[in-house]
């Protein structure tokens, strides 16, 4: 016959096993880690995210310049082609934001019109656009179009914005770029996003006195067709 041996029980000194609770401190550190991983991954994440703005800021500014300066630097009459191959370099340069596909460069030729008096002022010679950005609205210009300005004084100021307009003088045509981007966040979350929302419009402007080149006109001398051309009307990209 078996016997059960009978355990004592203690009775439990609550008091007693509260002080010993309070002097065990192991596992605070990573109690603390877990804490304040949230707030270290936010924040890091929220650094990254600024970074990235910044610096797709700055592309977007010196892709601007390089266009306007590409364009201004060609000696002889500008051709369909050399538009074409100005407008692939801004692709290959654009990297890892992708200009072709997020967003939209528009090079303008502006002479002066040759008038005088209340008729005098700025000509559209001839603009391109490049990338697929705003296909659905048509994105275009935010201050003319071909041919305007080529009989009246409607851009007797020129490009740009109020504050930064730029108009060309009979003896200094003007390569003008505007740049159009979706901004692509790094990361995408629902805090950065409060911040750095996806699809935010950025825009740039850029422009370059034409070097030497006497005519002013588009030409295409080597016969691109109309499909490889980057005409405003159309929303493409290489």
């Amino acid at each position: 016959m078996l016997h059960s041996k009978k355990i004592k029980r203690r009775p439990v000194n609550l008091r007693s096993a509260l002080k010993k609770l309070k002097k065990n401190n192991k596992g605070v550190a990573l109690i603390e880690f877990a804490l304040g991983l949230p707030v270290i991954l936010l924040a890091g994440m929220a650094g990254l995210e600024t970074v990235n703005y910044v610096l797709v800021h700055q592309q977007l500014s010196q892709l601007a310049m390089l266009v306007a300066d590409n364009a201004a630097r060609t000696v002889d009459q500008m051709d369909e082609v050399g538009v074409n191959e100005i407008f692939f370099g801004a692709d290959a340069t654009s990297g890892q934001i992708d200009i072709g596909e997020n967003g939209r460069i528009v090079l303008t030729q502006l002479i002066h019109n040759g008038l005088t008096g209340a008729d005098e002022g700025n000509w559209v010679r001839w603009q391109r656009c490049y990338g697929e950005l705003g296909s659905s609205s048509n994105l275009r210009s935010a201050f003319g179009r071909t041919n305007d300005g080529q009989f009246n004084g409607s851009l007797v100021n020129g490009f740009g914005t109020a504050a930064n307009q730029i108009a060309a003088t009979p003896t200094s045509p003007i390569n003008f770029v505007e740049i159009y981007y979706d901004y692509q966040p790094l990361i995408n979350n629902p805090i950065t996003t409060q911040f750095f929302e996806e699809g935010e419009r950025i825009t740039y402007t850029a422009a370059f006195v034409v070097r030497e080149r006497i005519d002013q006109r588009l030409s295409n001398i080597s016969g691109l067709p109309n499909s490889q051309r980057f005409f405003c009307g159309s929303h493409r990209s290489f």
